[in-house]
């Protein structure tokens, strides 16, 4: 059963899999992060430490 949480998250992990990709780790920012995937910045600061590089490894283990 897919949950409004599960779809979220995919859609945050595709927008993150195509920033990574399409314009590089180091020209992503996590306000483009933050505006596309409508999440408060403060909530992507509060919940990974390390900030973008955690959403990479995250999106890089769960994106294959």
């Amino acid at each position: 059963m897919r949950t409004w949480k599960s779809i979220q998250e995919k859609k945050s992990l595709s927008l993150l899999q195509d920033y990574f990709v399409g314009k590089g780790y180091h020209a992503t920012t996590l306000n483009q992060i933050s505006k596309e995937s409508s999440t408060p910045c403060g909530s992507v600061y509060y919940y990974f430490e390390n900030r973008k590089e955690q959403l990479a490894q995250e999106t890089i283990l769960r994106t294959g």
